[in-house]
Parts: C-alpha cells; structure tokens; sequence
C-alpha cells in the first residue's frame, strides 16, 4: 500500500489503549453529511454481502436479486466517477475544509482502511505515543477454513497497519516487501487488535513492525520494509 506521513484527526491520547469514541480513520473523517452517506452505504452493502454467504434462496429468488443488482449497477455505471487520482491532487493543493471535503471522500474507499468501500472489514486505526493502534472484525465473506479468516486477508490487513506506521516517519512511502508470520488461526467474527509501530530509518528505507491479536493471542505478525517515494500528480508535478 502507498501511505502519507503526516499528523492525523484520530483521536490521541499519550498510552490510550482505550477505542477512542468514534472509530476515527487515521487519515480520513467525513467533512459534511454527504461523506457521511457515503459510508452509510458502504455499510449498507457490506450487510448485503454478509447475508449472500450461504444463504437459501429458491432459483426463482436468486435470479430475481441478480436482475435487481444488475440493474442498479447499470444505473450507477451512468453517473459520473471521481477518479482516485483526482481527488489526490486536489487535496495535495489544500484549501477550506468545505473545498476539500468535495473530493476528499474519495479517499475513503481503500480496500482495507475506507469505510465508504463495502469491500473493506474495514480497519478502525489511531495514533497513541507508541505507533498505530487499530480495530477490526471479519465478517463470513472473509472465510478461508471454516470459521476463520483466510490469510491473504490477514496479510492485507497487516499491510495497512505497516503502511501506517511507515508514515509516522513523515515520508511518503510503498510497500518494497511484506513478510508475515502466522502464529494461529484468525477467528471470524471477533473484534480484534491491530499494533504497528515504526522501527527504524535507512535512507529511503523505511522498517516497520506490526502483529494481531485476539485479546493477549498473537494470530499473525510481519515486518515491512517501505521505500519512501514522491508520489506526483497527474500533470507531473
């Protein structure tokens, strides 16, 4: 993942090991009611998806939901689509919170860590005085062997908390390796604790270190090594 050093709106306070109040995303908060939304119907879908896993249904039934969402997405195809890109220069350029809160909702839809994308758990991070703190529970989509989380998705997440504290050196950087080691079976279906931290700097070498846990059990642990770049905008600036 490509991550951006920087300060952050997440709720911090020096030790808190306590969720802060509101699940705080660590770059993005909405701005306005339409952000706001927008994760409503992330969410919304995310229970669709929920629900589709091993679900009885009648053939009849099933080919009537499939007509219903193809037609939606045909509807949603004919509208207009804000492209990752753009909404990453116009936020680099800065402004008011209202000029930025235009485009900034688009960067809500990460795989891993956007709350507006029905694809993610999604993670719930902050920030404490010791690196990345974060939160989150798979649902039955995310099913490997029965009743647990199948690793690839283990590893993502990870990857998102690695990214993370790659950022704390306050450089932008991308993932140059990923190394994960898995200690147990994650458990589907339970809240669980995410703990990245900021090891060292080379360089352009950032080494970061991040595990999960289901309250004292370790299940997965893995080392990152970021290679800080300078992401450019469209025009090449």
């Amino acid at each position: 993942m490509a991550t951006k050093g920087g300060p952050t709106d997440a709720t911090t306070k020096a030790g808190d090991e306590v969720v802060p109040s509101a699940y705080a995303n660590f770059r993005d908060q909405p701005m306005d009611a339409l952000w706001r939304a927008r994760r409503q119907l992330g969410d919304a879908v995310r229970g669709v998806l929920d629900q589709m896993i091993g679900v009885e249904m009648t053939e009849s039934e099933l080919l009537d939901a499939a007509l219903r969402f193809k037609n939606y997405a045909r509807d949603l195809a004919a509208r207009p689509h804000t492209g990752l890109q753009q909404a990453y220069d116009r936020v680099q350029r800065g402004g008011s919170e209202p000029e930025l809160a235009d485009v900034a909702w688009r960067l809500d839809y990460g795989p891993g860590l956007g709350f507006c994308n029905p694809v993610a758990a999604p993670i719930r991070t902050w920030q404490t005085d010791r690196g990345i703190h974060g939160s989150v529970s798979f649902a039955a989509r995310y099913e490997g062997p029965p009743g647990c989380v199948n690793g690839g998705y283990v590893a993502a997440a990870l990857d998102e908390v690695l990214g993370l504290s790659a950022g704390l050196s306050g450089m932008q950087a991308m993932t140059g390796k990923l190394s994960v080691t898995f200690r147990k079976p994650t458990p589907l279906e339970r809240e669980l604790s995410l703990y990245g931290e900021l090891s060292r700097v080379e360089g352009r070498k950032i080494m970061t270190a991040a595990r999960i846990q289901d309250g004292d059990e370790l299940l997965a642990e893995a080392e990152g090594l970021f290679i800080a770049v300078r992401l450019v905008s469209a025009d090449g600036a």
